[in-house]
């Protein structure tokens, strides 16, 4: 049986948005800056780890950034 680490999910930019409660827009915009955790799988693929989005998230509300 596999840990949790080893079978992270990646989210799609859109799947992200609705986590954030955000437009579809703000999310890209967000991922572009750098301001939410990405992971490029090619020139065009772009993806969200579920963990560090929901890391990212906590940190946010907590620390009021």
């Amino acid at each position: 049986m596999q840990d949790k680490e080893s079978t992270a999910t990646l989210l799609k930019i859109p799947e992200a948005a609705v986590l954030l409660n955000v437009a579809r827009s703000k999310a890209y915009e967000l991922a572009q800056r750098g301001d939410i955790p990405t992971v490029r799988l090619g020139p065009r693929a772009i993806r969200v780890p579920r963990a560090a989005l929901e890391r990212w998230i906590d940190q946010h509300v907590r620390g009021g950034d």
